[in-house]
């Protein structure tokens, strides 16, 4: 135990001295969460060059889901799934989906879509108003993954307003279109009529005549207005709805709900994305002072004389692994602290939330921890020089935070990407904590990452315990 707590003085005397080591540890993913998130608040991002997958559910036969589906299909930016499976697409596991992360958006269609439009534009025609307040909250729902980017959503919610409210004004015009051939229909009836009635005189009276020319006084006159329907109401009356294609100042018919867990009271925002995102960022990038660390006992001496003594490789590393583990609790620590207040605080971004299961936030931080620290293992243990090992490191950390979703979300990269992506242990991590951070998810969700890092770690550990020893035995 006295020669492991002196392996923890070393590395923590070695750490405290590396003061641009301590300081890219802990103050770059500081300014990186508050400057990215800042960003991404004003930002609006074009998908125009991506056709994410969407979830498309039409239970409507009518105009109204035909139309909407047939025009999303052509705007091109979105790609309509509306069989994800073998089994056909119902609302129950289109949530599930969603839900679950496999698609960021469903839309779903209800059965009356077309029925409800239609008795909305009838009520504003025949009632001749340009607004109802009951038509701004209508049938069509999005079902959104809490994980989705806003700007993203925004698309899909600009684009549904638009083809709801193309929608809605056929349906209007098609009421306007029938009220006005009701009143031409009227009004040539009412000309009939007219017209019938003097030939009906015509008629009447000539009939009288020539009957009391042939029956003498003794006739009664005959009347054909019993034998000859009534008339229409006259007419004059002003066509319905006449203002009504001018009314443009309101949003159509669309909804949104945020597909979550029911016992999130909260709607997630960018923060719970980029606080996990950027702490395993932090956390790889001890790469750096560990694989200094590494390189100094190789090659300035102190690694020569702990050989010497009673001392096994396995206290040696074990060291190493409970200062940078330590390490990276301080940096996960520090990143949701300002998550929960100081962002909310100083620039009035909404709070992070904790997840609603500790115990399974301490494992994926610990695992996590322990992946970064076998990535760092790795480059120490097979470079040469200082200057190898922080280019190297911080080239790979990059290059494995650009394919992991630190930066820009998985679902938004090629197909090729998000394959080639699960190689990596920083998307095991990310991965993890967007379950536990957005989803609210249990163990259950994030055991298979959680065993990938460990994996990891343990392959790592070994590969450089192999490495180092070899070279030295």
């Amino acid at each position: 135990m006295r020669r492991l707590f002196a392996h923890l003085v070393k590395e923590l005397l070695i750490l405290v001295r590396d003061i641009p080591g301590l300081l890219i540890l802990f103050i770059m993913p500081l300014l990186l969460i508050i400057v990215v998130t800042l960003a991404q608040q004003n930002a609006f991002k074009s998908f125009r060059d991506n056709k994410p997958d969407i979830l498309f559910l039409n239970r409507d036969t009518g105009v109204a889901g035909k139309t909407i589906h047939a025009m999303l299909d052509s705007t091109g930016v979105f790609n309509l799934v509306t069989r994800p499976g073998k089994t056909p697409l119902d609302e129950k596991q289109l949530r599930k989906e969603v839900t679950a992360g496999k698609f960021q958006v469903g839309i779903i269609i209800p059965a009356n879509t077309t029925q409800a439009f239609r008795e909305l534009a009838t009520k504003a025609v025949s009632e001749d108003i340009p607004h109802h307040p009951e038509m701004d909250h209508g049938p069509v729902l999005l079902i959104l993954d809490p994980a989705t980017n806003d700007s993203y959503i925004n698309s899909i919610v600009q684009s549904l307003e638009r083809i709801t409210s193309a929608v809605e004004t056929r349906l209007k015009l098609e009421e306007l279109t029938r009220n006005q051939e009701a009143l031409m229909k009227r009004s040539f009836i009412d000309q009939l009529n007219k017209a019938l009635e003097v030939q009906r005189k015509v008629i009447e009276r000539e009939v009288n005549r020539e009957l009391a020319n042939r029956f003498g006084k003794n006739f009664q006159p005959i009347s054909l207005a019993d034998h000859l329907p009534a008339g229409l109401p006259e007419t004059g009356l002003d066509i319905p709805g006449r203002q009504l294609l001018m009314d443009t100042g309101r949003l159509p018919l669309i909804r949104t709900e945020v597909a979550v867990s029911e016992k999130i009271t909260y709607t997630p925002t960018l923060i719970q994305n980029n606080v996990p995102a950027f702490t395993l960022f932090a956390m790889f990038f001890i790469v750096l002072p560990m694989a200094g660390s590494l390189l100094h006992e190789r090659n300035g001496g102190p690694f020569t004389r702990l050989r010497s003594m009673p001392v096994t490789g396995c206290a040696i590393l074990s060291g190493k692994v409970i200062v940078y583990a330590a390490i990276c609790a301080l940096q996960f620590i520090l990143l949701t602290l300002t998550g929960m207040y100081l962002l909310p605080e100083v620039f009035g971004i909404p709070a992070l939330h904790l997840p609603s299961h500790p115990l399974a936030l301490l494992v994926t931080v610990f695992a996590s921890a322990l992946g970064a620290i076998g990535f760092g293992l790795l480059i120490g243990s097979f470079a040469r020089t200082h200057g190898q090992a922080g280019m190297v490191g911080s080239l790979l950390v990059v290059i494995l935070a650009l394919f992991s979703g630190v930066f820009l979300p998985i679902y938004l990269m090629p197909e090729f990407v998000r394959t080639v992506s699960w190689i990596s242990p920083v998307r095991w991590g990310i991965d993890a904590f967007l379950e536990l951070f957005v989803r609210q998810a249990s163990f259950a969700a994030i055991w298979k990452n959680i065993v990938l890092l460990l994996l990891f770690f343990t392959v790592s550990a070994g590969i450089s315990s192999w490495k180092i020893f070899r070279d030295r035995s």
